[in-house]
């Protein structure tokens, strides 16, 4: 396994002379969220970006090799993972991929992008596939090593950074506000999470991660054509919490703290959309609700309050098609 410094002499104005635009498909995989619960309804968090025929997968959580198929892409197909921060709900399905993407025999590689942390998270999931595969080595036909398959980038502090650039794609990345209340913050580089922009020809698709509100979120998602946004019924997650851990109230402090300010409500998401001047939002990991919910108006309700262009309710294995069509 390499960890490299991104090269690419490939600039924006390259990837816009295509004089055919560009198809692209946004492919919800996974649209539930946290790690607390686990929805039958909801797979945990995944996105696919498909830009004419190449995968980009922005986090994987546990299940993300199914998703994947479902939606009828392997995961030996995907060029790239980009992980927005390092929680288990968003990362849990990264083993099992890589897993099947050795036994496919796959031999192009794959790039795994995200923030500190990461190279010491991909290595422990090699070894942890170390045992099966060395069975499956001895059955299978001769291939390279798991690690000589995988090549791994970690995001810098500052942004907004531009991650990655191919003849398809360029991605751009800012540090969100997911993980401000953490005390050590500063003094753990793997307390990072981030917000990610796709530019893809003339078309800009901003996934905000987990996040709470952030300006610096807006500014990156500015003028973007869909903004793939988390969403959470906050009060309702902090009553959940009560619930669920069934602590004294002092017990709970933190992490309700957490779910208060590096979250977004409804009305939070709505005020960043219009800040960012965005055209689509599209709502995901979707937190708090139950199996069998079907009313999500108090979530678009919310969004709707401040921002008024088109409200997606994101839901496993939906996809809708970005591609620019002629006026």
């Amino acid at each position: 396994m390499a960890i490299f410094s991104l090269q690419s002499s490939t600039s924006m104005a390259e990837i816009g002379q295509h004089s055919i635009p560009p198809r692209v498909k946004l492919t919800l995989l996974g649209t539930g969220g946290g790690a607390a619960f686990i929805n039958p309804e909801r797979a945990q968090p995944a996105n696919l970006l498909t830009v004419d025929g190449r995968h980009y997968l922005v986090d994987a959580g546990e299940g993300v090799s199914q998703q994947l198929a479902t939606a009828g892409v392997q995961p030996s197909s995907v060029s790239a993972v980009f992980l927005t921060h390092l929680h288990f709900d968003h990362i849990a399905g990264l083993a099992p991929f890589l897993g099947f993407l050795w036994t496919s025999g796959h031999s192009a590689g794959v790039d795994i992008l995200g923030p500190h942390g990461t190279n010491e998270f991909v290595s422990a999931a090699i070894q942890y596939l170390r045992e099966p595969l060395d069975l499956y080595a001895r059955q299978l036909p001769p291939a390279p090593p798991i690690a000589a398959l995988v090549k791994v980038q970690e995001f810098g502090e500052q942004g907004p950074q531009r991650i990655f650039a191919d003849d398809r794609v360029s991605v751009s990345a800012v540090e969100n506000t997911h993980f401000t209340t953490i005390p050590w913050k500063r003094r753990d580089m793997r307390a990072r999470s981030y917000a990610l922009r796709f530019d893809v020809g003339s078309r800009s698709i901003v996934f905000t991660g987990d996040t709470g509100p952030s300006d610096a979120v807006a500014r990156l998602a500015k003028g973007a054509d869909v903004l793939v946004a988390e969403v959470l019924d906050i009060e309702g997650g902090a009553a959940l919490l009560r619930q669920h851990f069934q602590g004294r109230p002092d017990q709970l402090a933190k992490t309700i703290d957490h779910v208060r300010k590096e979250h977004l409500s409804p009305e939070a998401v709505g005020q960043m959309a219009a800040q960012a001047g965005v055209k689509t939002v599209v709502l995901t990991h979707i937190g708090s609700t139950k199996p069998g919910q079907t009313d999500y108006s108090r979530y678009t309700e919310g969004v709707r309050k401040f921002f008024h262009g088109e409200v997606v309710v994101g839901k496993d294995l939906a996809s809708l098609d970005l591609t620019e069509r002629p006026d």
